[in-house]
């Protein structure tokens, strides 16, 4: 493809649903950006994605990662998942949700050191949605949510987007 068209191309580009789509979420606090990358995870794209969150535009106490599971990833499953800390604690969130069995180690590791919650599964995180949503999602807020697609993170963001109402940011 000629690169002129390649670029006209990708100016109309989208993200796939689950893939890093970025929509603006209208929540009772304000706007916020939600990232949508709940369809996959593995080490190095949970790693990127928390790289990214670290250059986002904006102050560092508006960026907020909820971070579910990282399957099928074999017998070291437990040590990528505590790996994790060092990326995590350089993105430097205001607050962090984190979801799912594998991810209970890493709560563990990081909560005298960040503000961080640890829920079992998604229906758990849910259900303190109506209660915290203001608290954890705020105004010029960037949020960040990132799993494996079997964890079900993204009614998480199926919940935020019916209830808050949203838009798709190009």
């Amino acid at each position: 493809m000629p690169t002129a068209q390649a670029l006209a191309a990708l100016e109309t580009f989208e993200a796939v649903d689950g893939r890093g789509n970025t929509l603006t979420i209208t929540g009772g606090n304000g706007d916020y950006q939600l990232i949508n990358d709940a369809y996959n995870a593995n080490p190095g794209s949970m790693g990127a994605s928390l790289n990214m969150l670290a250059q986002l535009p904006g102050l560092p106490d508006q960026r907020v990662a909820v971070l579910g599971d990282m399957l099928e990833l074999g017998p070291d499953t437990q040590r990528y998942h505590l790996d994790l800390a060092e990326q995590l604690l350089a993105a430097s969130p205001r607050h962090t949700l984190l979801c799912g069995p594998l991810m209970h180690a890493l709560y563990l590791q990081l909560r005298d050191q960040l503000s961080i919650e640890w829920f079992e599964d998604v229906n758990a995180l849910k259900d303190k949605l109506p209660e915290h949503a203001a608290r954890w999602f705020r105004e010029g807020d960037w949020v960040l949510v990132k799993s494996s697609g079997g964890t079900g993170l993204s009614q998480l963001v199926d919940s935020l987007t019916q209830s808050e109402g949203a838009t798709a940011v190009l």
